[in-house]
């Protein structure tokens, strides 16, 4: 469900104006029916994410958007806006679109219009979405990562040449190239924007009967203020590992449960190497 100011579609549905017609006074009644009031965005979702002024949302086998669009963050390849989800085609629509001889209904399950869908993103098994003040980041199951939208600031992670000039943008999702090394392969399982920014948690397949190496944490993007937590602060248009993964007291980390970015900083949830091995040496109680 989804609730708040509608005014450019980040709810997914239609609203009337906030200010009555030809007045500059509120419409309490359109505020609080249409609004304010949390209804249904889409059947059967299975993520969902939120940008500035847009809303994201994953069925099992499609990825919706709503809202602004002016850089492109919706992912449709345009620049409009959206301000409403279509209603789901039923089997008989479907079928009369394919008869008068235009494309069938594709494999969105019927929980979503095939209008509303990302084209890039049908069937990838998208299992997190967020979104930035005009980007937007999608994760799969197989930990690949697609970013679109601005990409001034390097906030898409897709590299120096790949629409830094002002105000440029990519408007279809497109997969962020991560380091690797010759012997390990990167796995991401989790991911998270910030208003100009971006952060996601690798963890690194170890060779056979060796240990698990510890996380690694990538930042990109908008580097003032020394929200990527890498020195110098400056933008990094590629995922850059973050140094120093430890404690205050220099105590390694074990594991990176969730990361978050905000305007122009960032936070980790960690646990401990020593916290994990005092747990496991513990006497059961």
């Amino acid at each position: 469900v989804t609730w708040g100011i509608g005014e450019v579609g980040e709810l997914g549905r239609a609203v009337r104006p906030l200010k009555k017609p030809g007045s500059s006074a509120y419409d309490l009644d359109a505020a609080t029916r249409d609004h304010l009031a949390p209804r249904k965005l889409v059947a059967g979702c299975k993520a969902l994410g939120c940008g500035a002024y847009h809303v994201l949302a994953a069925t099992s086998t499609s990825v919706v958007a709503c809202g602004l669009n002016n850089y492109g963050q919706l992912g449709d390849g345009t620049e409009r806006n959206k301000l409403a989800l279509a209603p789901p085609e039923t089997n008989a629509s479907s079928a009369e679109k394919h008869t008068n001889g235009s494309s069938p209904s594709s494999s969105s399950g019927g929980d979503v219009s095939d209008a509303d869908r990302i084209p890039e993103l049908d069937g990838v098994g998208v299992v997190a979405l967020d979104g930035g003040q005009h980007h937007s980041m999608a994760l799969t199951a197989d930990g690949a990562v697609y970013s679109w939208g601005r990409a001034d600031y390097g906030q898409l992670g897709l590299g120096a040449t790949r629409g830094r000039d002002a105000d440029s943008h990519i408007p279809v999702p497109t997969r962020v190239p991560f380091p690797t090394s010759s012997s390990a392969a990167t796995q991401i399982d989790a991911i998270s924007c910030g208003a100009n920014h971006a952060l996601a948690v690798a963890q690194t397949a170890a060779p056979p009967a060796a240990p698990p190496p510890p996380p690694t944490v990538f930042a990109w993007g908008y580097g003032d203020m020394s929200a990527l937590g890498v020195e110098p602060a400056r933008d990094r248009p590629d995922p850059t590992p973050i140094p120093r993964l430890s404690s205050d007291d220099g105590a390694a980390v074990d594991a990176v449960v969730q990361v978050a970015a905000g305007g122009q900083h960032s936070v980790m949830l960690i646990t401990l190497a020593s916290d994990a091995a005092a747990a496991a040496g513990a006497s059961p109680t």
